[in-house]
């Protein structure tokens, strides 16, 4: 301050117009020192009334005008027209502002921007706004973290601009994304010029010429494979005339033609010749083929059930040998020709998932796996095609038992419905239930019908684990179609697919669009389960249940009249019933993927067919 405060006692007006000549320059100030004595006693009092060293008295005219100016002001609102002077509580005034400002500082720190700047009206606002959204006042922290963080990473004016857009939180994220990827895609143009010179529209144009090229060479192949053919039997019968008149002469018989095994035998270069692929079981090779060497090659499919014994006469009539087929599907088994194949089979077993009485034989697949390891003379084939929607196949995939995540698959989803269980209500009482359950049957039947309403256009397979329950599945169908002209007209033998019931040891190799699995087995007259599992509590049962769940395209439906829960671990002791608890546990939840990965001690799962495919004798590099 320039002046105490007794200024406020003078009459600064006054003593502010004395002194106005100061403010009109020099010659002003020195004509009014020497003729203006007013002028020289206003000068004398400001210097006597200013509490710093002595003015000018220019500088000394502005403030006692300064001080004039702020006189009049507190007289216009002073209420007692008493002179200037500090309020009497300044200092709890002083105490509630210094408050103040602490705890806006506090709240700036939590709420993340200054608010101590802010002129009072807006200041109020932005308070007013804070109390009345607390939802939003409570988070602004983390959200000033998660600004700051940004912020640190160079996206501030992303936030800015994500903000003035007003974007919702998926198009907030949306957005980051897209800034992402299209920075780290503008990082690799400039750093790889393969990438930065990449033209989509001319690699558009090679993928379509290839895929014209490729469709042209499949539709001309039976054409250059036709011509292949028709030159080698021109070359063989050349070379062979004798062989040529003995196939010319049967050709023109009407009866009395020679055995099959004969006709080999007397033409076996031009019967190859003409006839270059022949298809046959591995029995009925040793019937019709002579005992040599007339194949190049002789392919074994689903070679996880042939036995070695019944593989052995076909290996000796080829060269070489293409033994193809999964490991953890069918093997052969001693199952069927222990109990003679009747109905009863599954009586064999005792109770509650006892050890079986028959056991698996070893297949031709795994007698070449053990003499021609990976990789030398054996390859894996990993991808899985069948599925169209991964829920399909990922339980078998998950299993460590079988595939252990080792399949490639192709996720897909074909609707809420792709897997699904159908839970039979179980009835006390009812006799002969523990094998066959026929309140099952009957739902077999009906969800049948409904595919054949209304869905028609896709092929379907009924798979029931004992042959007793198919049968009774097959009869009560057939009687249901007799009055249903839509189920007729779908059960047509002669589709390209047509419909199918069969038991669990006779449905390798088929598949279908959708699949119904029925259990079967049940309870008895008291509500107890008797684990009666048939085939799946044989050693390897699970190969064969891994069959059964992965014959589906589109859609599988588990019916069964017991659930998961109503299995007791303790009493599964075969592992073919223990996946069976594990898989209803799985078409329960409508193929979770955390229930199809589950470890095996709490509920496991995973995909279809790693199949092996092993050369012998290896190829010569």
């Amino acid at each position: 301050m320039e002046f105490d405060d007794e200024i406020y006692a003078q009459d600064l007006p006054e003593l502010a117009n004395a002194l106005a000549p100061a403010a009109r320059g020099p010659s002003a100030r020195f004509g009014a020192r020497l003729a203006n004595p007013a002028y020289r006693k206003a000068q004398e009092r400001a210097r006597a009334l200013s509490r710093n060293r002595p003015l000018k008295t220019k500088a000394l005219h502005s403030a006692i005008a300064a001080a004039a100016r702020q006189q009049e002001e507190w007289r216009r609102l002073s209420v007692d027209g008493g002179a200037p002077r500090p309020p009497s509580h300044l200092a709890s005034v002083k105490a509630a502002y210094e408050q103040l400002a602490t705890e806006l500082r506090a709240l700036s720190a939590w709420v993340g921007w200054p608010l101590g700047g802010l002129d009072p009206g807006a200041l109020s606002t932005q308070l007013s706004s804070l109390i009345a959204d607390k939802t939003t006042l409570y988070r602004l922290p983390e959200l000033h973290r998660l600004k700051t963080g940004l912020a640190a990473r160079g996206l501030s004016a992303l936030v800015v601009e994500m903000a003035s857009r007003n974007l919702t939180v998926d198009q907030a994220l949306e957005c980051l994304e897209c800034v992402w990827l299209s920075s780290i895609l503008e990082s690799v143009s400039m750093a790889d010029w393969r990438i930065g010179t990449f033209d989509g529209e001319a690699l558009r144009r090679t993928v379509n010429g290839f895929r014209l090229a490729d469709a042209q060479h499949v539709k001309t192949a039976s054409v250059r494979i036709r011509r292949a053919v028709a030159e080698r039997v021109t070359r063989v019968r050349d070379a062979y005339p004798r062989e040529s008149d003995v196939i010319e002469h049967q050709a023109r018989l009407k009866r009395k033609h020679m055995p099959v095994r004969d006709l080999f035998q007397a033409a076996p270069h031009v019967l190859a010749a003409l006839k270059s692929c022949w298809a046959m079981s591995p029995l009925v090779v040793s019937q019709l083929l002579p005992p040599e060497r007339h194949f190049d090659v002789v392919i074994f499919d689903e070679a996880s059930q042939v036995t070695p014994a019944d593989a052995a006469g076909a290996l000796l009539r080829a060269h070489r040998a293409v033994v193809a087929g999964d490991p953890h599907q069918l093997p052969p088994t001693s199952f069927f020709v222990a109990s003679g194949g009747g109905e009863d089979d599954e009586e064999l077993e005792e109770l509650d998932g006892a050890a079986p009485l028959t056991s698996n034989l070893e297949s031709v697949l795994d007698v070449m796996g053990a003499l021609l390891p990976p990789p030398k003379g054996s390859r894996n084939l990993g991808w899985h095609y069948r599925s169209r929607d991964e829920r399909l196949i990922a339980f078998s995939n998950a299993q460590p038992n079988l595939y252990d995540f080792s399949l490639t698959t192709f996720p897909g989803v074909t609707g809420e419905d792709c897997l699904s269980h159908v839970l039979v209500p179980f009835v006390l009482g009812r006799l002969g239930q523990e094998e066959s359950v026929s309140d099952e049957v009957e739902e077999v039947v009906r969800l049948v019908a409904d595919h054949a309403w209304f869905r028609p256009e896709e092929s379907l397979g009924v798979i029931a684990m004992g042959i007793k329950h198919a049968n009774r599945i097959s009869e009560a169908i057939r009687r249901a179609r007799i009055e249903d002209e839509a189920l007729d007209s779908f059960l047509d033998e002669s589709l390209h697919e047509p419909f199918f019931v069969k038991n669990l040891e006779r449905v390798q190799g088929d598949e279908r669009d959708a699949i119904i699995l029925s259990i079967g087995y049940g309870k008895n007259t008291e509500g107890r389960l008797l684990y009666r599992f048939g085939p799946l509590n044989i050693e390897g049962g699970e190969r064969r249940l891994n069959v059964a769940i992965t014959r589906a395209r589109n859609r599988m439906t588990v019916v069964s009249s017991f659930s998961a829960a109503d299995m007791d671990p303790s009493k599964l002791r075969a592992e073919g019933a223990k996946m069976l608890g594990r898989y209803l546990t799985y078409a329960e939840s409508k193929g979770s993927i955390r229930e199809a990965s589950r470890s095996p001690s709490q509920s496991s799962t995973r995909l279809n067919a790693t199949s092996g495919i092993r050369w012998w004798p290896p190829a010569s590099r």
